[in-house]
């Protein structure tokens, strides 16, 4: 697992203090709640990938996927941790409620210390990604219409952007930390049970075209919840540790 391609001398940085906003009333202090404090959530899936590569283990990811609803409409959270050895990839995702990418952030750590950060903001059909790192600062912009998605390098639940509905139109995906663009298709290929430890769960094999490095398979639930995300052109198998549910 690369760090970053956008910077490839990565040394470890140091990321600005947090600050804390406080209000002043009648002379007490409180913590001013977050934006989204009053949102009513629902959790879409949360579940662990087993990840191999050639064979061999290569990691994990943990990950949770919610919907929110608020004063500011519908939005889709996705957020995980990826493992691999000492590096551990932390990507966070809002989309609209159609998976239409609002705001990006995926923070790089090597042996604890952050190496490399990537943020993106969607404003009047484009995206804007900036990427921070030793060898300083960059920028890109990609368009980001109805049928755009964010799959990052390494992230397995990213997937499910792709198939969560069952008419998905081709998709212009984002690659943030490779700097890459590719149309995907998704074409479904038949019922296929998957197994996950000792139980094997019925599932719909999908087959994702379009991805620079090949082909990748994907198998859902009938929920449409990612259970086995394939990508030979990695050798990259990555499968959930339990069932979901």
């Amino acid at each position: 697992m690369h760090p970053s391609s956008w910077f490839p001398d990565v040394r470890p940085w140091r990321s600005p203090p947090r600050l804390a906003l406080v209000l002043a009333t009648s002379g007490a202090v409180a913590l001013a709640p977050p934006p989204d404090a009053f949102a009513q959530t629902r959790l879409v899936d949360r579940g662990t990938f087993a990840i191999t590569r050639e064979g061999r283990p290569a990691g994990r990811e943990q990950f949770e996927i919610r919907h929110e609803s608020g004063l500011g409409g519908a939005v889709l959270r996705a957020r995980g941790t990826v493992s691999s050895g000492a590096v551990q990839v932390a990507p966070s995702l809002t989309t609209t409620d159609a998976g239409v990418p609002l705001s990006y952030q995926v923070d790089v750590q090597e042996d604890g210390a952050l190496t490399h950060r990537v943020t993106g903001t969607a404003e009047r059909g484009r995206l804007t990604l900036r990427a921070s790192g030793s060898a300083g600062v960059a920028a890109r912009e990609y368009l980001a219409g109805d049928a755009a998605a964010i799959v990052d390098r390494d992230v397995v639940h990213h997937h499910w952007f792709l198939v969560r509905a069952p008419d998905a139109r081709p998709a212009q995906v984002i690659v943030p930390r490779a700097g890459i663009r590719a149309t995907v298709r998704v074409r479904e290929i038949g019922p296929e049970a998957v197994r996950i430890g000792d139980v094997m769960v019925p599932a719909t094999r999908l087959m994702l075209d379009g991805f620079p490095d090949g082909p990748r398979t994907v198998w859902i639930d009938a929920e449409r919840r990612l259970l086995r995300v394939s990508i030979p052109g990695n050798g990259v198998d990555a499968v959930r540790q339990n069932p979901p549910g």
